[in-house]
């Protein structure tokens, strides 16, 4: 995991897939796909997939016309929607873009090169958190004073959202993409395995994407159903890296950390043996 600048490079034979996964988004879904289409770089396809809508979603991204492919299908959740655009994808590099987020202008254009140079890794960006309904700033997402030369160990310690990395299409086939089974973790799972794989990180310093804190989004999930998901993910992460070495100090301090984290929240949420469950898979890891 390293800091990078983005570098001037002829890069315009690599194409980009744009994959924005949509479900009952009609008042959000035009806002995403127009910052799709309006990127400076370019070549770039949009993929929009409609994930079982019951609102108007479908007529916004009928009134893109040609300039978007739009798929349809049952509702199976965000990131079996991501897998569809992204096995449709013909681009090199995949960008994935909630509905109701935005991406900034320039984002693919600051991000291709450094993919390119480092290529297979994945290069990452920050965001700005907006009130979809009062255009507020909330925040930064992304400018985290953790630094790691170790993926997993960042990925651990930080959250690399939905929108901020670009990838390379065949590494994200060859870890097998999202996994339909994992919300509201679809996001720390995939990377949590891409970094295990032995995936680089590359974090472009810059607010590049706007995540819109909207009512209804797809990160509003149960706090119990997320909890116990992110400690499954993390004990898979785990487990798969053990078997092939023991872990060094550092990703056993890193694990404990994660788990302990998760601990710590269960007991805010007042799930006390689901806390101690947290904590002993702590003490497993690292006893210190």
């Amino acid at each position: 995991m390293e800091a990078v600048l983005g570098t001037a490079k002829d890069v315009s034979h690599f194409l980009v897939s744009i994959v924005i996964p949509c479900y009952n988004a009609e008042d959000h879904v035009a806002e995403a796909i127009r910052s799709a289409l309006e990127q400076t770089y370019s070549p770039t396809e949009v993929i929009v997939v409609d994930d079982g809508s019951t609102d108007g979603s479908l007529e916004v991204m009928g009134s893109f016309g040609n300039a978007v492919q739009c798929l349809t299908g049952p509702n199976a959740g965000a990131a079996a929607a991501r897998n569809k655009g992204a096995a449709a994808a013909q681009g090199e590099l995949l960008q994935f873009l909630d509905a109701d987020d935005v991406l900034s202008p320039n984002k693919l254009e600051r991000q291709v090169p450094i993919a390119i140079e480092h290529r297979p890794g994945v290069v990452f960006c920050d965001a700005t958190v907006i009130d979809h309904a009062t255009g507020d700033v909330l925040g930064e997402w992304g400018r985290s004073s953790i630094s790691a030369d170790d993926a997993v160990t960042y990925i651990l310690s930080s959250v690399v959202q939905t929108a901020t990395p670009l990838h390379w299409k065949e590494t994200f086939d060859s870890v097998g993409g999202f996994r339909p089974d994992t919300p509201p973790c679809d996001d720390p799972d995939l990377h949590l395995r891409l970094a295990c794989a032995g995936v680089a990180f590359h974090h472009l310093q810059e607010p590049l994407v706007e995540l819109r804190r909207v009512a209804g989004s797809l990160s509003k999930r149960d706090p119990e159903y997320g909890l116990r998901q992110h400690l499954r993910i993390g004990r898979e992460a785990c487990d798969s890296l053990i078997e092939r070495e023991p872990l060094c100090e550092t990703r056993r301090r890193a694990f404990a950390g994660y788990f302990a984290s998760i601990g710590r929240r269960a007991t805010r949420a007042g799930l006390h043996d689901f806390a101690a469950t947290c904590f002993s898979a702590a003490r497993e890891v690292h006893s210190d």
